[in-house]
């Protein structure tokens, strides 16, 4: 496949190379491209160059307003059909086996469409293309995200202009009234108005809106079922395109709009969460008892004389598994006997001092203690001598 340029040498003498070098200095770095519609496909615009369409403006701004005059003799209709004041475009690729082209106009400054951006500057820009489709008799459906490639060798391409334009003067051209680029989101209050970039975009406005009605559906029911139900609601939609989209696409956005709905649906997402806290329960408590032994192991080997590197590496656990099993033994054990000790005691004053002697036991007990269950008796014998002063 030719391509008419070559990017790294740039042919002055042709007004169309230099318009289409600057042009490629304009696109993305990894622009959308095709050349058989059966798929975008992101590549470095080096490859991406090579496709018959492909992706002019930047997601975050654009540079270009795009016109797709889908009827026959369009290349030429706008010099001799329609109003002498309609602004010359910058570029005209058309396709030699049915005259449709592309307008390209380009901007001396790109308008940015972040979400940060200003709105007005935005509306400007849509007006402008809004009414630009108008007078050309462009195709209102069309969203702009490919374009014919002026690169391509499928192309005929013509250059009437080589002078980028402000918005202004498009506008002066279209004699626009400021209402028309203007609040030009005001037309149906209430009504949500959106960008729909290919049929991907189509698609997932098409079916989100529908799926926040229908999650309530399935309150009761697993993510499962859900993700189903929305996937076959993508599936209905997607036979309606000439070129359906492949499988694949549409399984992750239906994954995307089901995750994204159950979760936001708040009877849902707390089912959910139950669900998942009984299963960490029981997968903790499964977790716990497996280890049941081996932490008794740890304890008896302590007592023995052994390191806690030593078990560590006897039992092929960590050293901080480790610590974290025998720590505290000591004060469980005696908490376990202290109730055991105070029975005996015949007063407040003794039942205070067997606080002080069960502490004191696992002082001195030390690792011996560290064994020590419920079953096991721990007897001791104490004698205290008392020097008492005499009267």
């Amino acid at each position: 496949m030719g391509i008419l340029m070559t990017v790294n040498s740039v042919n002055l003498n042709s007004k169309k190379d230099f318009i289409i070098n600057r042009l490629y200095e304009n696109l993305p770095k990894k622009p959308y491209c095709t050349s058989d519609f059966f798929g975008l496909k992101i590549r470095d615009k080096k490859q991406a160059i090579r496709h018959s369409h492909i992706q002019i403006n930047h997601p975050n701004f654009k540079r270009y307003i795009v016109i797709d005059a889908d009827y026959p003799g369009a290349a030429t209709a706008w010099r001799y059909d329609f109003d002498d004041n309609i602004p010359v475009p910058n570029l005209i690729v058309v396709n030699p086996e049915n005259t449709h082209c592309h307008f390209y106009y380009e901007l001396e400054a790109p308008v940015s469409f972040t979400e940060s951006s200003s709105k007005r500057a935005q509306e400007f820009y849509n007006s402008v293309s809004k009414k630009l489709t108008e007078v050309l008799k462009g195709d209102s459906k069309y969203v702009g995200l490919i374009a014919k490639n002026p690169a391509h060798e499928k192309w005929i391409v013509e250059v009437p202009r080589l002078e980028k334009y402000s918005l202004h003067e498009l506008v002066e051209h279209l004699e626009l009234k400021p209402h028309e680029y203007r609040n030009i989101n005001s037309e149906k209050p209430g009504i949500e108005k959106f960008v729909i970039n290919g049929r991907n975009d189509h698609l997932f406005n098409e079916i989100r809106h529908q799926a926040y009605i229908d999650i309530r559906s399935y309150r009761s029911k697993t993510f499962v079922e859900w993700f189903d139900h929305v996937k076959s609601l993508l599936i209905n939609a997607n036979k309606n395109f000439s070129v359906p989209l492949p499988y694949s696409e549409v399984c992750a956005t239906a994954k995307s709009i089901a995750k994204y709905c159950w979760k936001k649906d708040s009877y849902c997402f707390q089912e959910f969460c139950e669900r998942q806290h009984i299963k960490a329960k029981k997968g903790g408590r499964a977790k716990s008892d497996k280890y049941v032994e081996m932490r008794r192991t740890a304890a008896r080997l302590l007592r023995s004389g052994k390191t806690k590197t030593y078990i560590s590496e006897l039992l092929q656990v960590s050293y901080r598994s480790v610590l974290r099993w025998l720590q505290g033994i000591k004060v469980q054990a005696a908490i376990m006997h202290l109730s055991e000790l105070k029975k005996i005691c015949d007063n407040a004053q003794n039942q205070i001092l067997a606080c002080f002697i069960a502490s004191l036991i696992v002082i001195i007990l030390d690792e011996h203690i560290y064994d020590l269950n419920e079953s096991e008796e721990l007897k001791i014998t104490i004698k205290f001598k008392l020097k008492v002063p005499i009267q």
